[in-house]
């Protein structure tokens, strides 16, 4: 309830693949709005939107329904942790290079060791409305 209370303002729920299937559906349900999965490359139908991104030692890709979303509608970008911000980054530019903009950006659980916060891939996050439910530092 806590996370869905973040994402009130909201007209979209988008979770990140995996973990989003059980938490995101629920805070969706909650708020009887539409629930959509950000997912990595090749897992689901239809046509996508992609956005590459790197991880440490290798690229990734995430993808989003290209029809999930209607234009200028606000979206909730929720993802269970927060470690690089690398991967919940490239979900925000997949939203926003489709005309959506991201109002909200929430985390269940946010690891907030001063190395990590200090990423530039952290300090990108900066600018947006981001919450956790459980920080460790």
């Amino acid at each position: 309830m806590e996370l869905a209370n973040k994402c009130s303002d909201s007209d979209v729920i988008v979770w990140l693949d995996s973990r989003g299937f059980l938490f995101g559906t629920m805070v969706a349900e909650y708020l009887w709005k539409p629930f959509v999965m950000v997912r990595k490359k090749w897992k689901l139908p239809w046509t996508v939107l992609s956005q590459g991104y790197w991880l440490e030692y290798w690229k990734d890709v995430v993808e989003l329904q290209e029809w999930s979303i209607r234009k200028w509608e606000k979206v909730s970008v929720i993802d269970d942790l927060l470690a690089t911000g690398w991967t919940i980054q490239a979900a925000i530019d997949l939203v926003e290079r489709s005309w959506w903009e991201v109002n909200n950006v929430s985390f269940v659980i946010s690891l907030d060791e001063p190395w990590l916060a200090d990423l530039d891939s952290r300090k990108k996050l900066e600018e947006y409305n981001c919450n956790s439910i459980v920080s460790y530092k």
